[in-house]
């Protein structure tokens, strides 16, 4: 039903792109616009340059498209599309005209000005005439134009299949279907080779919705470029565990370096392994101690973030914290003996709330930070290293889990 509610509200970009409009209430829109509004879902610059007043269907629109449109690649940039007339991201078309160039339509796009994926010469833009010296210049000014647009991808020439849907005049028939068909089409692409080998090793295999969710959180996953690393790192399986070095260097045992007791495979040596389970629940049980909710214990919960938590509202929440604190702890253990202890695990969320408060404070947001972590300073109040009830508590712990620190450790 998500994608349904996004194509009716991205059938008006078909609307607004019919040059002159097919609906009246068109030329309305028009009027709380900077652009030409055939150009808005087109341009470059911030939806609030081209819209300046916030507008009830235009804003939320021009929202919602430039969302989907990178993350379902339905307009790649540079698009064919994109103004050179009308354009505020480009200052010599800001004017309806430039270098009196003929053109169709409401604005005269770049397109208009290549040829098999290069800018056309000067003296092909303006036939009948020598250039004047000004026109040279303008010239000038589109090439560097050109080239900060073509700067990270290559040009294409040609139109995706969203931009023909929407600039199809007339519109096809069931426009609304063809395009829930084809965001439907755009969110299931083929899944990365990875995918399968975690599906291998943590059944039961996940959907193609729950990986796109997956990858959406890893994307969003935190601030702190490092975590951030790690769980990209993590999610592609780069880590060498004994398992894979063992294939690359037939000298090296395949046998897990903390237990010794099964082949050191990667689920075993971020989840499965015996020295490192009490960890894990141990985290589980604080998690569960500090949001009051029930996380089933799985890899997946913890390693690739698959909680009966909405994607959003997980990335907002303290839950996402302590599982990316949990595991940036184990890269640091590697090829140790020791997994990490519960103490390093509060002392790096706590990190994590540091860089989040002076964050948030910047943008004077300290209700989104509060609304946060409010809990967690509570947590960290009771199980701090100096809080006798906590030293007591590790005691009786370490004896049957090495994940709490000795006597010398909590001195240290």
């Amino acid at each position: 039903m998500e994608y349904y509610y996004v194509a009716a509200l991205l059938l008006r970009l078909s609307d607004w792109s019919m040059s002159p409009p097919h609906k009246l209430w068109v030329l309305l829109k028009q009027k709380f616009l900077q652009v030409p509004i055939a150009s808005a879902p087109w341009q470059t610059v911030s939806h609030t340059t081209i819209c300046p007043t916030p507008h009830p269907t235009i804003s939320p629109t021009l929202r919602l498209w430039r969302r989907y449109r990178h993350r379902l690649d339905l307009s790649p940039l540079p698009s064919p599309l994109t103004p050179i007339t009308s354009n505020p991201d480009f200052l010599p078309g800001r004017q309806p005209s430039f270098l009196d160039i003929d053109y169709d339509g409401p604005y005269l796009t770049i397109q208009t000005c290549t040829v098999e994926g290069t800018l056309l010469p000067l003296e092909q833009l303006v036939p009948q005439r020598i250039p004047s010296p000004m026109e040279a210049y303008r010239y000038l000014q589109l090439k560097h134009f050109w080239s900060s647009l073509t700067a990270h991808q290559p040009y294409r020439s040609t139109l995706s299949p969203f931009e023909n849907l929407c600039t199809q005049d007339p519109p096809p028939p069931h426009l609304l279907s063809l395009i829930y068909a084809l965001l439907m089409a755009a969110e299931y692409p083929d899944l990365p080779s990875y995918t399968t080998k975690w599906e291998a090793e943590t059944p039961p295999p996940l959907t193609e919705r729950a990986w796109l969710d997956i990858f959406h959180i890893t994307f969003h996953s935190s601030r702190d470029l490092k975590v951030q690393e790690m769980n990209y790192k993590l999610l592609s399986r780069w880590y060498l565990t004994p398992n894979r070095l063992a294939l690359m260097h037939p000298g090296v045992s395949p046998d897990c370096w903390r237990c010794g007791l099964s082949k050191g495979t990667f689920i075993h040596i971020w989840w499965s392994c015996p020295f490192i389970v009490p960890y894990w629940e141990v985290v589980f049980t604080y998690v569960t101690e500090i949001t009051s909710m029930e996380i089933p214990f799985t890899p997946q919960a913890a390693l690739l973030h698959v909680v009966p938590l909405s994607p959003n509202r997980y990335i907002k929440s303290l839950m996402i914290h302590s599982f990316n604190s949990a595991k940036s702890l184990i890269p640091r253990h590697w090829r140790s003996e020791s997994p990490p202890t519960i103490f390093e695990w509060i002392d790096q969320v706590s990190s994590v709330k540091e860089m989040e408060e002076l964050h948030l404070s910047l943008e004077n947001k300290y209700d989104i930070y509060f609304k946060t972590w409010y809990w967690w300073s509570d947590f960290v109040m009771k199980h701090r290293k100096d809080n006798p009830e906590a030293i007591a508590r590790s005691h009786e712990r370490r004896a049957i889990s090495p994940v709490f620190p000795s006597e010398t450790e909590l001195a240290d």
